[in-house]
């Protein structure tokens, strides 16, 4: 790709995911989907597109190693006796949206009848969401 591809994420507060303390003064360069360094703000390429975060906090994605994808409103299993298939697809593809925008960025689906479906939809963009591990359907 070519260096206008790139883009700088600058002005906020690094956290990297390793015991370093929080950074400031450190752009993350992020190339299409991928971050593909942390270096200081004067290193960054000529060209790449500068955002800046006002004072923001950056860190490494969250993952969630223990959802149910089943799209349940209640803890209540049998008020989902007559809740269709569609109805709990369409609400865990709403589910998948609120724990992206919340900064999880990866779950580990510990059963449901719609995690592999969810998943590939992830895949090919159809919904937005974190990436999906699914384990596939309960043993009954």
């Amino acid at each position: 790709m070519a260096e206008h591809d790139l883009t700088a994420l600058v002005g906020g507060v690094v956290l990297d995911g390793t015991a370093a303390p929080a950074q400031r003064g450190i752009a993350v360069l992020v190339r299409g989907t991928r971050i593909e360094a942390l270096l200081p703000e004067a290193r960054i390429p000529p060209g790449a597109t500068r955002i800046d975060l006002g004072g923001m906090t950056l860190l490494p994605g969250l993952i969630d190693t223990h959802v149910h994808l089943l799209g349940q409103r209640s803890m209540d299993n049998a008020s989902m006796t007559f809740v269709g298939e569609g109805l709990r697809a369409a609400r865990a593809s709403a589910d998948l949206g609120r724990l992206l925008q919340a900064g999880i960025t990866t779950v580990r689906d510990c059963g449901s009848y719609t995690a592999l479906a969810l998943k590939a939809a992830v895949v090919e963009g159809t919904i937005p969401g974190p990436r999906v591990v699914p384990c596939g359907r309960f043993i009954e």
